[in-house]
């Protein structure tokens, strides 16, 4: 649990460096996204996944729509879309992650 923390502490530090129009900043938001979403899986508290939607929501926003990776970025939204879809129920959490 020690080197995820770390992590995250890593990367957030790492994105408050980085210009918000800083070609790399998409993909930082994005893994720092997945860090959050590993956390959850780990503790099941909701403010982890709740952080892990906010920032792949902030990385599809800040990649250009040509950007190849954006599609990657789209699926990891979806993906945590849907892991809080199955822990509280709300349909609208399916559709927006359906739609990713």
């Amino acid at each position: 649990m020690q080197d995820l923390e770390a992590a995250i502490n890593h990367a957030e530090a790492a994105l408050k460096a980085t210009p918000e129009d800083h070609l790399y900043r998409a993909s930082q938001l994005n893994s720092l996204g997945n860090y959050f979403c590993n956390q959850y899986e780990r503790t099941r508290d909701l403010h982890d996944l709740e952080a892990a939607i906010n920032h792949a929501e902030a990385a599809v926003k800040a990649s250009p729509g040509e950007l190849p990776d954006r599609a990657g970025w789209l699926l990891n939204l979806g993906s945590h879309l849907h892991i809080r879809y199955k822990r509280i129920g709300n349909f609208q959490d399916l559709e927006l992650a359906i739609a990713s």
